[in-house]
């Protein structure tokens, strides 16, 4: 029986007749008639052809062509260009029939609207038209001539909140406004910015919607008192092709998220009240927030990236600016003023150095963002959906106004940077530059490496700040060079690398991919005699493994022997004495299982019992079917530390299979009893999984997890160290 139905191409030729014919059609409603997954296959091939549909027609327009002065556009008389933007071109012209000077914005040519989206913009104007609000550039008209479509608003004699921001980046320049180089100017900053927050809530409450806010639409007349303009502009003028690589990136650095991933049913007053908070952050700044040499970079910013606070990137900014900054530019909708009325008012009340009614933003909320917006590394990874989970517990938990002291005095004049690192990842995510030694700052609640610089000397400190208030005071710590400790380690270049194809049925996780910098990392694990040398100096706390009479009754045949029963703080401890840092899991994965992720890092034949007598590091019996005394039991479970030359990994290193378990720079947070607590990841020398097939061999990339302080009689641990301390911009 033939199928009387119309075809998907048909339903596609149909919606694009209807595209020609204008009057702004519903996708929705067309699709409305068909039910389930036809509906969704058919919206979703219209949808596809409406967007080629709309680039077709944006490039076949070109651009506005400039109009020759002395020309006409009906009754107005162009006298002369007053600038070009990515909309079209403003012209200064005459209005005879009311003897006076307009200014007349001709619109690009492939971006004509409909009849239906004029009507529309008709309606705002003179929405925005009943305004008396001398901060509102009035639309007198909106019309077509000769194939122009064109704008007519009330003329400002002035320059651009753009102009006036390049101005302010040169400290020779005059400027109308105030420099933020202190706080008065930063106030006065936000008092020019509340003008206008006031005046785009009058425009909110006709019900009229900007949707375009960023400098080049903000003009500063000749008493220095802003005019907003292109009010509804953004809403019959959608660009087509934001993201073509090497575009050069105008107006997308002030998008909204919302407005990133097109959905317009949230695209509402907060994503002005956004918009125009990445404004101020410029303006305190110096700089975008959201910057690239793409359009895709700043798009994938915009979803992905928290920039500093305003106040951790010029100093001179009052607090009660920057938590107010930050509050308009969280890119949670729920997160943000419901009205860019109460941005305004918090914005006057910095102006006037009162109190504010606003709570800074918990850093959690960062790596909550971060995880939604990485769905399917969630969905590929349980590391990362346990991960997930505990962040989330973390939303009842916290006080969102936690904040840390942070104290560096280890060297005098040193540079201090901070690292703020992913939950996830375990890659920083952002890095700025806390000061000069001696020094105390705020830290919000997370996780972060600390450098300290001096010269070509430095340190790598990690460091978890989970309570809030408390004062956390960075030790004394040597600083090394790189060459000072370069002996006895594998020096491993920046690299991406795949895993998880070898255990993908074990773990289930499918092959991914991470990626590492360039990192020294040790040759073998750190000795019991390096430990014993480290405890007799330094009087710190000895392993749980140790025997009782360690120090009076100590046997030189365990000096190679590798140290074990460590937690990880006495881990990090050796490792920031001797000028060096726990490698990130990672880097330990990495230096492993080596560039093409070998099960075994030296070969794929081998004999599996001589390979499972490697990995018996605390499971040795001492007698048949019984397990003897921890000491007993690690003697004859390992081996010494640069041993067994034949199963050194691709890069050089010893024991990546075998002898102790590794404590991981690497931390994740989870919640117990109320209270947060760092879950510190280490690494496994191998686990037999006997239950697979004879080809199914070993694993070097296990992974567990414990809290920071405790320890375990399998795990010792080997050290890395950066190449090179981070570039702050």
């Amino acid at each position: 029986m033939a199928n009387d139905s119309p075809s998907d191409t048909e339903h596609v030729a149909r919606w694009l007749e209807l595209l020609r014919a204008g009057g702004d059609p519903s996708l929705d409603a067309f699709c409305h008639e068909l039910q389930g997954a036809d509906r969704e296959r058919v919206r979703e091939a219209c949808s596809a052809a409406q967007s080629a549909f709309e680039l077709l027609h944006h490039l076949a327009g070109g651009d506005a062509p400039d109009l020759p002065v002395g020309s006409r556009l009906d009754e107005f008389e162009l006298l002369e260009p007053l600038g070009k933007g990515g909309m079209g071109v403003v012209y200064r012209a005459r209005q005879p029939s009311l003897d006076r000077e307009v200014a007349v914005k001709v619109l690009l040519a492939g971006t004509i609207p409909s009849p239906h989206q004029i009507a529309r913009f008709k309606t705002e104007a003179l929405a925005t038209a009943r305004i008396d609000d001398p901060r509102i550039v009035k639309v007198y008209d909106v019309g077509e001539a000769n194939g122009q479509c064109y704008l007519v608003m009330e003329l400002v004699e002035g320059h651009s909140l753009h102009e006036e921001l390049e101005l302010l980046r040169d400290p020779s320049a005059t400027t109308m406004l105030a420099r933020p180089n202190d706080a008065s100017g930063c106030r006065k900053l936000a008092g020019f910015f509340a003008d206008i927050a006031e005046a785009l809530q009058q425009v909110h409450e006709q019900g009229v919607l900007h949707r375009d806010i960023q400098p080049k639409n903000i003009l500063i007349d000749r008493h220095g008192k802003p005019r907003v303009i292109d009010f509804g502009l953004a809403r019959i003028v959608d660009q087509p092709g934001l993201t073509h690589s090497g575009e050069v990136v105008g107006t997308p650095c002030y998008m909204s998220p919302e407005q990133v991933r097109a959905e317009r049913l949230e695209i509402d007053r907060r994503t002005d009240v956004y918009s125009l908070a990445v404004v101020v952050y410029e303006a305190l700044v110096g700089e975008r927030a959201f910057a690239g040499s793409t359009t895709e970079q700043v798009l994938a910013r915009i979803m992905r990236v928290d920039p500093p606070r305003a106040d951790r990137r010029n100093a001179a900014v009052p607090a009660a600016l920057a938590i107010v900054c930050q509050k308009a530019m969280s890119k949670d909708l729920s997160e943000r003023f419901d009205s860019i009325g109460e941005f305004a008012a918090e914005l006057r009340r910095v102006e006037r150095g009162e109190a504010i009614a606003t709570r800074p933003l918990p850093w959690w909320r960062t790596g909550l963002h971060h995880l939604r917006g990485h769905r399917t590394t969630l969905l590929a990874s349980g590391l990362a959906v346990v991960a997930a989970a505990l962040l989330i517990l973390l939303l009842a938990a916290l006080d969102s106004s936690a904040t840390v002291i942070v104290a560096a005095d280890s060297h005098a004049r040193a540079t201090v940077i901070c690292q703020r690192m992913d939950p996830l990842t375990w890659q920083p995510t952002s890095t700025e530059r806390l000061g000069t030694s001696p020094l105390s700052c705020s830290l919000d609640l997370g996780q972060y490496r600390l450098w300290i610089v001096q010269g070509d000397a430095f340190a790598e400190q990690q460091l978890s700040v989970v309570t809030k208030g408390h004062e956390y005071r960075v030790p004394p710590i040597p600083l090394k060079t790189v060459d000072s400790v370069r002996s006895g380690m594998a020096s491993i270049a920046a690299a991406t690398f795949r895993y998880g194809h070898y255990n993908d049925r074990y773990f289930g996780h499918g092959e991914q991919q991470a990626t590492v910098g360039d990192y020294l990392i040790d040759e073998a694990e750190v000795s019991n005699a390096e430990f014993r040398a480290y405890v007799l100096a330094t009087g710190n706390k000895e392993p749980s493994l140790w025997p009782d009479d360690w120090e009076t009754n100590w046997d030189s045949a365990w000096d190679d022997l590798p140290v074990a029963g460590t937690d990880y703080s006495m881990a990090s401890s050796y490792a920031a004495w001797v000028g060096k840092r726990l490698p990130t899991s990672r880097e330990r994965m990495y230096a492993a299982t080596g560039p093409d992720d070998r099960v075994l890092p030296w070969r794929v034949d081998f004999d599996r019992e001589e390979a499972l007598a490697r990995t018996t590091m605390g499971r040795v019996p001492v007698a048949s079917g019984m397990w003897g005394p921890r000491w007993a039991s690690y003697l004859l479970g390992v081996v010494p530390v640069r041993s067994m030359a034949d199963g050194r990994s691709a890069f050089g290193l010893f024991h990546t299979l075998g002898n102790v378990c590794e404590w991981t720079e690497t931390i994740h947070i989870e919640l117990v009893d109320g209270l947060v607590h760092p879950v510190v990841t280490w690494r496994k020398a191998a686990e037999p999984f006997r239950d697979l097939d004879e080809d199914e061999y070993l694993t070097v990339r296990h992974m567990g997890a414990a809290s920071d302080d405790t320890n375990f009689e399998t795990i010792g641990f080997r050290c890395a160290k950066s190449l090179r301390p981070p570039i702050v911009p």
